[in-house]
């Protein structure tokens, strides 16, 4: 927006989410402009258009950026946060380390002139020559959103970090097999029970079996 001294009073949408601040206000060097990056998690999304309003303490002009996205853990899904801001011609939000292997990074950028996300970011909005992208990493390490824009006077660079969510240990089941048979040839019959199951995620398989025999101690066999 082009008053720092502004504050938002409330980040509100058409289905009932609850936004939280993740990184700003960030000010432009040399300007009243100032950026702030909000996120929802375990939103209702999708249907019908979601209408994000922003209510401030007083008149202000400038640009909106809403994107939505799946796969995110539903739970504290922010790990790291970062923001930036140069006179010159290279945009970088600063590093930060994240804490799990599979993050989203979400990156904002805001200048005078043109701004322009880094080649491992895809752009999903350039609205008013500013831009807002992201990309996914599968590896903890160390990370940082990175841009650039035409001389100019000044610009503002935002990182946010989120986690992806883990459904169990990344296995999608596709066998799952239980049976119990008897020994009807002793005396006194005894039940023995046999179970197995077997997952894969399309790259790794598995399978562990368990048996429960007659004055045998219970035991896994994984594979």
């Amino acid at each position: 927006v082009d008053d720092s001294t502004a504050n938002v009073s409330s980040v509100t949408d058409s289905k009932g989410n609850t936004y939280t601040l993740a990184v700003g206000p960030t000010v432009r060097p040399a300007s009243t402009f100032a950026s702030r990056t909000y996120y929802a998690s375990n939103i209702i999304g999708g249907g019908t258009a979601i209408t994000v309003t922003v209510t401030f303490d007083k008149a202000v002009s400038g640009g909106f950026y809403q994107l939505e996205y799946a796969g995110v853990s539903h739970t504290n899904p922010l790990d790291q946060v970062s923001a930036g801001t140069g006179t010159g011609t290279v945009m970088n939000s600063g590093s930060k380390t994240t804490t799990v292997a599979n993050e989203l990074i979400y990156g904002f950028g805001e200048s005078c002139g043109t701004g322009t996300i880094g080649a491992t970011f895809t752009a999903r909005s350039t609205l008013n020559a500013n831009f807002a992208g992201d990309k996914n990493v599968t590896a903890t390490g160390t990370y940082s959103v990175d841009g650039t824009s035409t001389a100019c006077g000044g610009w503002i660079a935002q990182m946010a970090t989120f986690k992806v969510a883990i459904d169990g240990l990344g296995f999608q089941p596709n066998a799952v097999l239980l049976t119990s048979v008897q020994d009807v040839t002793r005396a006194a019959p005894v039940a023995h029970s046999r179970f197995g199951i077997g997952a894969s995620d399309g790259t790794t398989q598995g399978s562990s079996t368990f048996a429960d025999q007659d004055v045998v101690t219970p035991t896994n066999v994984d594979a």
